[in-house]
């Protein structure tokens, strides 16, 4: 079988509907590699490539150079408006997202649209 500690990523590559081999698929493998290289726990490794995977999957697998805030908004807007996620939801999303671009690209995140907080009454 899949030695455990590959799972998740053939996980969310299935989830990108990627082979193994394309841009997306190894941007995957590598924030794992960062994930674990950072000693982030199992649980963490598995949120943030959930929610890096669907934010992916959502704008069709973008190259991580042209992603701008405006992508950011746009997700988080349909977590919010589309699928009614509770906003503590939407900010680990967010979080997630951030974390991704940060170690992906020179995008600082504290003034990345992506961070911004969710309240109760959004």
């Amino acid at each position: 079988g899949v030695p455990k500690s590959h799972r998740l990523a053939l996980c969310v590559t299935a989830a990108l509907g990627m082979a193994r081999h394309t841009q997306g698929a190894r941007m995957i493998e590598g924030l794992r590699r960062i994930l674990r290289t950072r000693g982030y726990s199992p649980r963490t490794e598995e949120s943030y490539l959930h929610w890096t995977a669907d934010f992916w999957r959502f704008h069709k697998d973008p190259h991580w150079r042209d992603v701008t805030g405006k992508h950011g908004e746009l997700y988080l807007d349909h977590l919010a408006n589309d699928r009614r996620l509770a906003p503590k939801t939407r900010n680990l999303a967010g979080t997630s997202l951030v974390w991704c671009l940060r170690s992906v690209s020179a995008i600082r995140a504290p003034t990345h649209p992506a961070q911004r907080r969710c309240s109760s009454s959004q």
